[in-house]
């Protein structure tokens, strides 16, 4: 990702009146990764300055943030990486004007302010509050376009294995491992494209007989904005009754406003955009309200920085209490816990949508849940060496204000029936510390039930986006986990580390299926085949080995060797379905294709480190 990183901080220890002071800062930068197209550009400091009232009260005030921009490596099909002759193919750039420039760019800076108190009240009782406030925002580029084709090289229909003919498949085929300029983005030719375009706009501007010819800008690049302003508040009691019992308490509470919108970043040449729905262009030909994105504001001409598209607020508060005693008696020791939450969202639409005029601009309804946890755990120490474990938990958890909303972009309407999941947490586990090997092992098992999730994709039949809103999606994760450590010979040592388990979806959940462009609704309480396809986001099995050597003389070298598998790419809810494969005869070779989920091939890395310290 980066090439060369800076780092100075300095400590002042104690000063007078009982002051401290610690600052930080670095940089990391690469004017080209690893990965042919991309960038990166972070810089990041801390400052802490604390004032000790006493010997048992410390106030404290911390702010760190990470000012970053950074070129991405989109993923892509396979037959692009095997026509580029890579698998660092990255589609994100191309070249404009002989440099490389990269259309997906990540820029962002959300500062933190953190205010604490820490109070030793006795040599039993202490107490810790901490306010914090963070803010800020973070823009995803890409490109966007209106009346214009896709430009990017990776879409399905600029592919050889679109083309029908033979002998034309093999020339593209051919065009695309020989010019670089065909499998990139073509930045002149956007450009050449929107100096060019011209158009007569009727009623600009929402203007009545306000009819403009203006330099219109088929292409774009736009900027995806999370604009987040986040407040915390933490309080934590901590006290030793006797030697035997003692007692942890506290609460806390949350607001975050997120405001998420699209905003011009570069006209591409362009002098204006106009602020329409493509999408819904197609699905109500001729209809002016429906293509309008805002109609308190229809026909916009838009130039760099004006938010388009949508735009949108999400309010979510959330809060709880929480108790925990803990027990020590000799060779055992356990605790028992329990918590009380609550959570409330909504939407605040601040864009009035031409498809959904009456359920786009303002406030939605109001979105609450209360929750609770209760979780226990005990340790026996067999003697000083031996030590078992075993914990458990129960608890249920508010829904993602995101995966609640059927399409949060568009409109207030909110997925029926949406529930609190339900979570049953276990493991137990052995440890060994000797003076030579170390090892431990833990077995572990969760079941989330009840969930709620939210899947949106383009459809090329729809000509918009598709959601799909899974409710009732269980999910078990169980399996077992193992290390061991040993010193081998005089600053020898070997390591070696196992994880196995099995991630599945155990119910079939039923989902609500809405396009951006309908009001209706597309399906509802349709029936998604999941019930033991795998949970896919990580590997299944992971293995490590290491070996390292630490001198005396202050250096010292590790060689890891690692290998992890059974990994899935997610289940798409779209194919698991009746309509899914309806034309097609059960088992057959198609209908297997279809349903059957892609297992992606195991993977390995080596790890090598080597350092050396010395006293200046």
């Amino acid at each position: 990702n980066y090439t060369d990183r800076l780092m100075a901080t300095y400590s002042t220890g104690r000063l007078k009146g009982g002051w401290y002071v610690s600052a930080s800062f670095a940089r990391r930068w690469a004017k080209e990764g690893y990965v042919a197209g991309t960038f990166y550009d972070g810089y990041s400091y801390f400052l802490s300055v604390d004032k000790k009232f006493g010997e048992n009260n410390t106030l404290s005030f911390t702010t760190y943030g990470t000012p970053t921009r950074y070129g991405q490596a989109k993923a892509t099909v396979q037959e692009a990486y095997d026509l580029a002759g890579t698998n660092y193919y990255n589609p994100a750039w191309g070249y404009q004007n002989g440099v490389k420039r990269n259309a997906s760019v990540i820029n962002t800076f959300q500062p933190q302010f953190i205010l604490n108190d820490d109070w030793k009240i006795n040599d039993k009782s202490k107490f810790m509050a901490s306010a914090g406030f963070s803010f800020g925002k973070r823009k995803s580029s890409a490109l966007d376009w209106n009346e214009a084709a896709d430009p990017l090289p990776d879409y399905y229909k600029n592919m050889p294995s679109y083309i029908g003919d033979t002998l034309l498949r093999a020339f593209a085929e051919q065009k695309w491992r020989e010019d670089v300029n065909h499998r990139q983005i073509d930045w002149d030719n956007l450009y050449e494209i929107n100096r060019n375009s011209y158009d007569t706009i009727q009623n600009a501007n929402g203007i009545q007989g306000n009819d403009m010819r203006i330099n219109r800008s088929r292409y774009i690049l736009s900027n995806r904005v999370k604009d987040q302003k986040r407040f915390n508040f933490n309080a934590t009691y901590n006290t030793e009754f006797n030697k035997h019992i003692g007692l942890d308490a506290g609460l806390y509470y949350q607001l975050e406003i997120e405001e998420n919108y699209r905003e011009i970043a570069d006209l591409l040449g362009g002098k204006y955009y106009l602020d329409v729905d493509q999408y819904a262009q197609y699905t109500y030909p001729g209809s002016f309200d429906a293509s309008q994105n805002n109609l308190l504001a229809p026909n916009k001409l838009l130039t760099t920085g004006d938010k388009y598209g949508y735009d949108y607020k999400t309010n979510v508060h959330h809060g709880g209490l929480w108790v925990q005693p803990q027990f020590t008696f000799g060779k055992v020791n356990f605790f028992a816990a329990a918590q009380l939450m609550f959570t409330s969202f909504w939407r605040d639409g601040l864009f009035k949508n031409g498809l959904f005029p009456d359920s786009s601009l303002g406030k939605s309804a109001v979105q609450n849940f209360i929750n609770y946890s209760f979780k226990a755990g005990v340790d026996y120490k067999i003697d000083g060496r031996n030590d078992i474990y075993a914990n458990g938990a129960y608890y249920t958890a508010a829904p993602y204000v995101n995966d609640v909303f059927l399409s949060p972009e568009t409109r207030n309407q909110v997925v029926s029936g949406v529930k609190s999941s339900q979570v049953y947490s276990a493991e137990a586990g052995y440890k060994y510390i000797g003076p030579v090997v170390k090892l431990r092992t833990t077995f572990f098992f969760t079941q989330d039930n009840n969930q709620t999730q939210t899947r949106s994709f383009y459809d090329d039949n729809l000509y918009t986006y598709v959601n799909y809103t899974l409710t009732g999606v269980n999910t078990r994760h169980m399996g077992a986990e193992a290390a061991i450590e040993a010193k081998l010979y005089r600053g020898f040592s070997a390591s070696a580390v196992a994880s196995i388990g099995r991630y599945i979806y155990t119910a079939r959940p039923l989902a609500t299926i809405t396009e951006n462009n309908l009001a209706t609704t597309l399906a509802t309480n349709e029936t998604v085949y999941l019930k033991n396809f795998n949970v896919a986001g990580s590997p299944q099995m992971a293995y490590s080995f290491g070996l390292s050597y630490r001198s005396p003389q202050f250096w010292y070298v590790n060689l890891n060797f690692n290998y992890y598998d059974w990994m899935w790419v997610e289940a798409s809810p779209a194919r698991r379905t009746v309509e899914g494969v309806a034309p097609l005869e059960a088992n057959s070779a198609q209908w297997n294709s279809i349903i059957d989920q892609e297992r992606l091939k195991g993977q390995f890395t080596m790890d090598f480190f080597a350092g050396y310290s010395w006293l200046l």
